[in-house]
Formats: structure tokens, sequence, C-alpha cells
């Protein structure tokens, strides 16, 4: 059957931290407060994921085959994203940042920074952001007048947003779960008939701690008070934003022109709305989607690599971790059409102190994340 991810609320984190493992590609800098505008990246740098691995994990009998296949698909993501920043996640198993994952296969929360004090300030400070790198921001906030913007610790780094106005100071970006019923996973090859793959699993969950979260459901079709930028990619046609957790969207960084792919819905009991939609049956393959699939190894897609690139993140041409062929539901035929270069986006127009921003109300916040629960 298939398999998906509830929402948690968030904890302080538990268990001992006994390993920490660091992969990398390139050449890796110390992370230091970027602030003013026009600071570059040397040109070899990659992303560092740095995994703390949990006392539930190095304890296990499959601790050598659990690390390798996480460390593996991290490698994946060092290589493919060119962003010189570290992202520090923490690694455990039947929990996630110490909450049960109850029947759940794997889940993670973020770390977050608010950005700026109220709604309309916060708003405006979020689509600078985005709109510096490329992507096409609507006007008018889709949040309402609500909603303050908080944005995962990961893509702050990500868009070297000013450290004075931004401080990343939690120790981990995101914690990672996966079920302790390790004879539910596939570690590596192709997963039994009732086995799920353990990569696609991680791919889809370190993808979401690099900042692919909404928070407009909260285990149901419910508004909420703070919002992501993820949540302005989500689109109903071009030029028309939507906020509204139940509603058929799809995925968009050119203001709605391109589908990206439909995203899963509350309505439909979705955990998390950013995960792509799961029609039964589907022949999507991508490990987005919100229901994995049993027997199958899923990959990640064009579609998430643009959606990443929209949030901030530069991807390295011919990378071997997004595949066209895993075009998820609801893409614009071209966009996962054939394999695409991945140019290198604007120069960063760098947040800086002193350019008119609204100080923060609050800093490294911690918020929910989630994936799929049994369904039958």
């Amino acid at each position: 059957m298939p398999l998906r991810c509830d929402t948690f609320t968030p904890q302080r984190p538990k268990g001992n931290p006994i390993m920490i493992r660091t992969q990398q590609a390139g050449t890796i800098l110390v992370l230091t407060a970027l602030i003013g505008a026009g600071t570059m990246r040397p040109a070899a740098a990659n992303l560092n994921l740095v995994t703390t691995y949990d006392s539930s994990v190095t304890g296990s009998s499959q601790a050598a085959t659990i690390e390798a296949a996480f460390d593996a698909v991290a490698a994946q993501f060092n290589a493919a994203i060119a962003n010189n920043i570290t992202v520090n996640v923490y690694v455990s198993l039947g929990s996630v940042n110490g909450q049960s994952l109850g029947t759940n296969v794997s889940g993670s929360f973020d770390n977050v920074v608010t950005m700026g004090s109220g709604a309309a300030a916060s708003f405006a400070n979020t689509k600078a952001a985005l709109q510096a790198v490329g992507t096409v921001v609507g006007a008018t906030d889709p949040a309402g007048p609500y909603a303050t913007f908080v944005m995962p610790q990961a893509e702050v780094k990500a868009l070297a947003l000013s450290q004075a106005l931004y401080p990343t100071t939690q120790p981990y970006d995101g914690y990672i779960g996966f079920t302790s019923s390790l004879s539910l996973l596939s570690f590596s090859g192709t997963p039994g008939g009732s086995q799920y793959s353990f990569k696609s699993a991680a791919m889809h969950e370190i993808q979401e701690v690099l900042g692919r979260t909404s928070y407009m459901n909260s285990g149901g079709i419910v508004y909420e008070y703070e919002a992501t930028p993820m949540d302005l990619l989500r689109y109903t046609a071009p030029g028309t934003q939507t906020n509204n957790p139940a509603t058929t969207a799809y995925a968009s960084t050119d203001g709605g022109v391109t589908s990206l792919g439909t995203f899963a819905t509350a309505s439909t009991g979705a955990g998390d709305v950013t995960d792509w939609s799961t029609p039964v049956n589907t022949t999507s393959t991508d490990a987005q989607n919100a229901l994995l699939t049993p027997g199958k190894v899923l990959g990640l897609s064009i579609s998430d690599q643009k959606v990443l690139q929209g949030l901030g993140y530069s991807i390295v041409p011919g990378n071997t971790l997004f595949n066209g062929a895993n075009a998820p539901v609801g893409a614009t035929a071209s966009v996962n059409a054939a394999s695409q270069a991945a140019p290198e986006p604007a120069t960063l127009s760098l947040l800086a102190a002193g350019a008119g921003l609204t100080c923060l109300l609050r800093s490294g916040v911690m918020r929910r994340r989630a994936r799929r629960p049994n369904v039958a």
C-alpha cells in the first residue's frame, strides 16, 4: 500500500548525537555573515550537508547500512547544489525531533527565522529575497494581512541574507526521522513489493529541510498565522495565487505561467501541501509525491530542481540528482521534456543592514514539518 506522512508539533530535540558525518563536494568554506550587496561565492564551492546521527541510528544493528544510504543521498545533494553553505541535519529512527513517527515512514522539522515585525514587512522582505534570484512574486500577499512570513534557516543561508537581520543561530537547520520498522525499508536496489525506498524518503526530507515547506495546513483544512516562501509559489492560474490549502493549485516560479506540478491538497488528507499530488495509479516516480510507492525507487525531477532554484538555490549543470523522467503530475510538458542545463541565477542582491528592512520579532523558531502516514 502507499505510504504517507503527517504533521508534528515541535518539541526540543532529544536523543544523544553520537556521530557527525560530513559530506562535501568541491571547496568548503566556513559560512560567515553575508551583509554587503554583491558578495560573491567562490565558483568551486558547493552545499555541505553535515549529518548528526542520533543514538537510535548509531545503536541500531543496521547502523552502517542506514548511515551509508543517507550519506549517499546527501552526497548527491552536495554535488548538485552550488551554494557555498553548510546545512546541519539531525537524523533519528522512530521519532523526529523527539516526537514519535507513529506509522509514518519519515518526517522532518525546520528551524526558521522570522522575516519581519509584522505581516506586511515580513511579506515585503520575503518577496525581495525571492525576486533577487529571479523568482516572480505577486504584488499582493496571498496569505492576507495577518500571516507573518518565516524562512527555514537553510534557505536563509542559501539566499545569503544578512546575518545581522536574519541570524541562523539554531545548531540544526532541520531534523529528519525515519521509521524504526526497518523491514519496511530498502536501502539499495529496487525495493521488494511491500518495501519503500529509504533513499527516496531521504531525498524527500532533505529537500524539505532546504525550504520546501508550508504552514498553510496543520493536519486539516485550516489557515495558519505564519507563511513561508514556498507559499508564494502556489497558483490557480497565471497571476492568481491562493492561500487555501483545500484548493487545487500548482507550483510556479514565473508568476503562474508555467506549472511545475500540481500540489497535494488538505482536502485529500495531505499532511504537507507542498508535496505533489499523487492520484491513484499515477505513473509519476517523483520522490516529492505525497505518496511513496512500494516496490519502486523514486527520484527527483527537473520540476523539483526549479522549485529549489525559485527558493534561492543554484544548481550544478549535468548533476545526477534531478531527472525529467520523474516528472510530477500536472507539470508543463516542456519542463521535464529533456535534460536541461541549470544556469546560475542572477547575481544575488543580498538583503543588507540599512536597506530599509524591518528588524526581527524573533529568530530560530522551531516549526513543524512532516511526511506521510499509512493509508489503505
